[in-house]
């Protein structure tokens, strides 16, 4: 019998005209949590951004690259270095995402800004410098725009006026959860992130004063408010989950008589962090040698939150304390 003839592979995403937004990046098919959508080389990088560099880098790509890189405007300029160092304010992929500097792309400069991301950027290594690999971090439908979160640390939890002020000039968010229509829905959205980061706050507080049950508690109660919010803010929940197995095994350390999640947290990150790849499967793979080495004052959370050595000096006089 005659083979049936297979029709050509659906692509992951498209580049579709917006009359509002110019062209914008969708997916080209259903999408599930975790799948890899693609990965892009930049067509721009410099490491120093200052604009006699931005336009030197510039110079140097050959003429095809220089029209990838005037293409992603979308306001008229007759003057292209003008417009190049514009692109390079408005769109370019911050070096904590390009490992040590920043770029323009021809496709994921394009992506939009949301606070309910849907993809998750992560620097790929050993493949090309500036290589950024693009993964769904929730499931998306086909036609669905692909939008991913721009917002360094714990903005993406600040009040709705405040969280995209660090994007400056009259940058207004349009994102889903920026323009729920329910007004209850969105009030409801809105104390949901307030708690988060008062919990992000205590975390801290209690962090720094070298009491790690409290900090576990609150960490674990951010953690729970985050679930709340299901995959609108998925990345931030891989992120917390590790934080509190870091946390519950430090309180453990300090508290032995205490019931502490530790096992739970320990493979609650684990799973979610397959999730999401190698890159955050690399820092569960740490944290378990951390714990395996009693290295403890190397843990994430130790260095993100705790001001002066004070937590080190704790961890440090635990740790000897275990050991004899």
């Amino acid at each position: 019998m005659p083979q049936k003839k297979r029709g050509k592979p659906s692509v992951p995403y498209r580049l579709i005209n917006s009359a509002s937004k110019g062209k914008v990046v969708v997916a080209g098919r259903d999408i599930k949590q975790g799948n890899v959508i693609f990965e892009e080389d930049p067509i721009l990088y410099t490491s120093d951004i200052s604009d006699e560099d931005i336009l030197s880098q510039f110079q140097k790509l050959d003429l095809k690259d220089q029209k990838k890189v005037l293409s992603l405007a979308t306001i008229p300029d007759d003057d292209p270095s003008k417009k190049v160092l514009s692109l390079f304010k408005r769109r370019n992929i911050n070096n904590s995402k390009c490992r040590g500097g920043q770029a323009l792309y021809f496709v994921l400069s394009r992506v939009k800004h949301s606070c309910g991301p849907n993809i998750i950027l992560s620097p790929v290594s050993g493949k090309g410098f500036g290589k950024i690999e693009i993964r769904a971090c929730r499931d998306i439908k086909k036609g669905e725009e692909l939008r991913a979160d721009y917002l360094p640390g714990i903005n993406l939890f600040e009040p709705r006026g405040d969280r995209t002020r660090v994007f400056g000039g009259k940058f207004v968010c349009d994102c889903p959860v920026c323009t729920l229509p329910d007004p209850a829905e969105s009030e409801s959205n809105e104390a949901a992130r307030a708690r988060i980061k008062e919990h992000y706050r205590n975390t801290s507080i209690y962090m720094t004063l070298g009491d790690f049950l409290q900090a576990f508690e609150h960490c674990k109660a951010m953690y729970r408010e985050i679930e709340g919010l299901r995959d609108e803010v998925f990345q931030k929940r891989v992120s917390v989950s590790l934080e509190c197995w870091q946390l519950a095994v430090l309180a453990k350390l300090q508290r032995p008589d205490e019931e502490i999640e530790v096992d739970f947290f320990r493979e609650n990150a684990r799973q979610l962090c397959c999730v999401l790849g190698k890159s955050m499967l690399n820092k569960w793979e740490k944290t378990e040698e951390n714990v395996e080495k009693q290295t403890y004052a190397e843990f994430e959370t130790v260095k993100l939150r705790s001001s002066g050595p004070w937590a080190v000096q704790i961890i440090q006089n635990l740790s000897t304390r275990d050991d004899d």
